[in-house]
């Protein structure tokens, strides 16, 4: 006995059908590719930037899965070095049979390690997913059932909803890394100390600079103020206020962290001395003085720790007389030591 379905219930199967073949393939995961072993390391002088969790998740942010594995074949190395310019990643890619297939290299300013982190991971993203690797093929839909000779023709395809196509539609590509900086273009250096002058004044003299100017990466050159508290020993005090101008060489020790600074500088400076109790109180001086600076630097990120000592020596003496004869004179060379905070920033 032949059985003959009724033609709405037909017609509505057919329906249905077209509409989830349409849809079924907008919600398939989107294809991954083969994963690579990243390795990484930080050499001397890049300990302070980020480590190699931070990278991962840099791609991983990128391609929308973390796309390496320990147990891969396929290797990326990327190995970050702090040279006197910039800081730089060194990247080599190999594939399965150890052959090197790229060696890009990513770079950033100085002390600026989330800057070279990003643009490492640009670079990593092109190796890892170059924009050629196939599609899984989609699988051949099944034979369709024949339909009983007195049914009615099937429905028209239904057109897919506009998500469908939406869903398709590919990412745009991410940022290339900005060109190199020139080595000669300078950094802005902001520098802060506090020390205690010796023989500037009757007694120790606390004493307070503040300085800017351009630096390079062996060389500087700044105008710093200098503010020396009141130095007394007993009824005598000096102190003094003045500016200076300071060129500076600053060659690396041992590795990237640790810098040498020699200077010389040429200053004037203003004192005020006082004999308390006198008929002579206050007096005022100007003299002019040059003098060496030696001192460290340790790189703290974008900050630096200095310690270093002032030697100068002044064309003239300032004097404190007491009742008309001289109470106290200084010195012709004075010795300032010093600690304090150097800051060195991209603006220019």
């Amino acid at each position: 006995m032949r059985v003959v379905l009724p033609l709405h219930r037909t017609a509505s199967g057919l329906f249905v059908a077209a509409v989830l073949g349409f849809v079924a393939p907008a919600r398939g995961e989107p294809s991954k590719v083969p994963p690579w072993r990243l390795e990484y390391v930080r050499a001397p002088g890049a300990e302070l930037c980020p480590d190699k969790k931070e990278l991962r998740l840099s791609v991983a942010s990128r391609m929308g899965y973390d796309p390496f594995n320990d147990a891969a074949t396929r290797t990326i190395s990327v190995t970050v070095v702090n040279t006197p310019k910039q800081l730089e990643a060194l990247i080599e890619a190999r594939d399965e049979k150890g052959q090197i297939v790229a060696t890009p290299k990513a770079w950033a300013p100085s002390s600026r390690c989330d800057h070279l982190i990003e643009n490492a991971a640009v670079f990593l993203v092109d190796i890892v997913d170059p924009g050629t690797v196939p599609q899984p093929p989609t699988a051949a839909p099944p034979p369709a059932a024949t339909a009983p000779t007195d049914l009615p023709p099937p429905a028209h395809p239904v057109e897919p909803p506009p998500a469908a196509h939406a869903a398709h539609r590919e990412d745009p590509p991410p940022p290339r890394p900005s060109p190199a900086r020139s080595p000669w273009t300078p950094q802005l250096m902001v520098s802060i100390s506090a020390g205690v002058a010796f023989m500037a004044a009757p007694g120790v003299a606390p004493s307070f600079t503040l300085g800017a100017g351009p630096r390079w990466s062996l060389f500087s050159a700044s105008f710093e103020g200098r503010y020396d508290l009141p130095g007394r020993d007993g009824t005598r005090v000096a102190s003094q206020l003045g500016v200076a101008l300071l060129p500076c060489v600053h060659p690396r020790l041992y590795g990237a962290r640790l810098l040498l600074e020699a200077c010389i500088s040429g200053q004037i400076a203003h004192f005020w001395l006082e004999a308390a109790g006198t008929n002579e109180t206050r007096f005022t001086d100007v003299a002019f003085g040059v003098g060496l600076r030696g001192g460290l630097e340790m790189r703290l990120g974008p900050v630096r720790a200095r310690i270093g000592v002032d030697t100068i020596h002044y064309d003239r003496a300032a004097i404190i007389r007491l009742d008309g004869t001289e109470s106290w004179k200084m010195s012709s060379v004075t010795v300032v030591l010093r600690g304090g905070i150097v800051g060195v920033f991209d603006v220019f």
